[in-house]
């Protein structure tokens, strides 16, 4: 009896366990980037210019050669 018991506490341990992790992975945003090219009217690049993300409320600054990659 000791150890049916004992195998039953392993089992829910175990299935507890394997829920938990589903639950915080399925929670969690992947990985990702935002890449973008800024140009002035002429099409020439524009460097070091402030691009800014609305929905995740955050920015960053176009490089020498207008490109941009905001990480997540």
């Amino acid at each position: 009896m000791f150890s049916f018991i004992n195998r039953i506490t392993v089992y829910l341990c175990f299935l507890c366990a394997v829920c938990f992790s589903i639950n915080v992975s399925a929670v969690t945003e992947p990985l990702s980037a935002i890449k973008g090219l800024v140009v002035t009217s002429d099409g020439t690049p524009a460097a070091y210019v402030a691009v800014q993300i609305k929905e995740k409320n955050r920015g960053t600054l176009t490089n020498e050669k207008g490109e941009f990659v905001s990480k997540s």
